[in-house]
């Protein structure tokens, strides 16, 4: 707890975001505001929107194993093959992905202390992430700002986006 009061005090900036709850769909646009809170005087390299979404999927596939049986314990002899056990193996996966992206500040100067607020419009890729229709999906907003190669984020956002 502490060491996140002091993370977050050390932050040469802090990063706000809001928008509209209201139900998106791919192909839709996303009007969001940013609010950026600068510690001290500096330059912005960029400020983006992005729409994360993460990924619960499961993979499946039948693993063969042998059973062998060997023929005597002190003889060094091969073991004979009696048969093969197929076995239903089920592999979980999450992934988070960034699904689409929009810059809004390149190259920005901004002054200690005081708020600046930018209006962004964020476009939704027409396309489904990679593993829709069979996994279970969550959708998230954040903004980003890049200062110095550094990534300052917001606290990312849950946000409806439907797929049809």
């Amino acid at each position: 707890m502490l060491r996140q009061l002091i993370r977050h005090l050390r932050r040469p900036i802090t990063v706000g975001l809001s928008f509209n709850e209201k139900p998106h769909k791919l192909g839709e646009s996303i009007d969001v505001t940013v609010e950026l809170t600068p510690r001290r005087d500096l330059t912005l390299r960029q400020a983006r929107v992005d729409l994360i979404c993460e990924e619960s999927y499961a993979e499946s596939y039948t693993k063969k194993t042998p059973i062998r049986y060997k023929t005597g314990i002190l003889k060094r002899t091969e073991a004979e093959l009696i048969d093969v056990v197929s076995e239903q193996v089920v592999k979980e996966f999450k992934e988070s992905l960034v699904h689409s992206s929009q810059v809004f500040i390149e190259n920005r100067d901004l002054t200690a202390g005081k708020v600046s607020t930018f209006p962004a419009r964020l476009s939704v890729k027409r396309e489904p992430p990679p593993h829709a229709s069979g996994g279970k999906l969550k959708w998230m907003v954040a903004a980003v700002a890049e200062i110095h190669g550094e990534e300052h984020t917001s606290k990312p956002q849950r946000i409806e986006v439907a797929l049809d």
